[in-house]
C-alpha cells in the first residue's frame, strides 16, 4: 500500500501546545507513523536503538511501523487473505516535531477492490485539517498524485513498479 499524508492545521498557538507537552526542539519536521502488516517484510531492531534511515523517505521504527517524514509517500507492506480486498481499520500516528509525545492519531479506514495479480496499490495523498486544542479533524481530502508516487516507490525498489491506482470506499461498520 502507498500514500501520503499532510496535516493542515493553524499554526498560531500550535508552538504553545508544543511546549505543555514537553518539545523543545521546533527544528525537527513533523513525522508519521504507518502500520507494516507483514511484520517479516521489516526488520527488527533491539530495543533503544534508532531506526536507521532506508531510503531518503522511510526510516523503520519497529518491526510493526514505519516512520515516515512530512511530504514523503509511505510503504506498508500488507498480507492479505483475501487477494480481492485491501482493508484498512488502523489509524496514522501524525508526530508534531518528531516528537514521541505531541501527537494526533489520525483515521485511516476504507476497503478498496484489487484486480487480480496486483501486488502494489496506491491509495492516494491525504491532506488532513486539524482545527481546536483537541487538534480535532474537520476535513479530509484525498488528492491523486499517482506520478509522483508511482516515482517514489519505484526509486526506492530500483525498477518499474506496477502500481494501481485504488477507488477507495468506506469501510462498513461490520467489516
Amino acid at each position: 500500500m502507498v500514500g501520503k499524508f499532510d496535516v493542515h492545521i493553524p499554526k498560531d498557538n500550535l508552538e504553545f501546545y508544543a511546549k505543555s507537552w514537553g518539545v523543545t526542539d521546533f527544528s525537527v519536521p513533523d513525522n508519521y507513523e504507518v502500520y507494516n502488516y507483514n511484520y517479516k517484510f521489516n526488520q527488527r531492531l533491539p530495543k533503544g536503538v534508532e531506526p536507521p534511515v532506508q531510503t531518503d523517505w522511510i526510516r523503520y521504527r519497529d518491526d510493526r511501523l514505519y516512520l515516515c517524514n512530512e511530504g514523503d509517500h509511505f510503504l506498508s507492506k500488507k498480507k492479505i487473505e483475501d487477494k480481492t480486498k485491501l482493508r484498512s481499520r488502523s489509524p496514522v500516528k501524525w508526530r508534531f516535531f518528531g516528537s514521541k509525545d505531541f501527537f494526533v492519531y489520525l483515521p485511516f479506514t476504507f476497503e478498496a477492490d484489487i484486480p487480480q495479480g496486483k501486488k502494489y496499490i496506491y491509495v492516494g495523498d491525504f491532506d488532513y485539517y486539524l482545527d481546536g486544542s483537541d487538534f480535532h479533524v474537520i476535513k479530509v481530502t484525498v488528492k491523486d498524485n499517482y506520478d509522483s508516487a508511482k516515482e517514489a516507490v519505484e526509486n526506492l525498489f530500483g525498477q518499474t513498479i506496477d502500481l494501481y491506482k485504488a477507488q477507495l470506499k468506506p469501510l462498513k461498520d461490520d467489516e
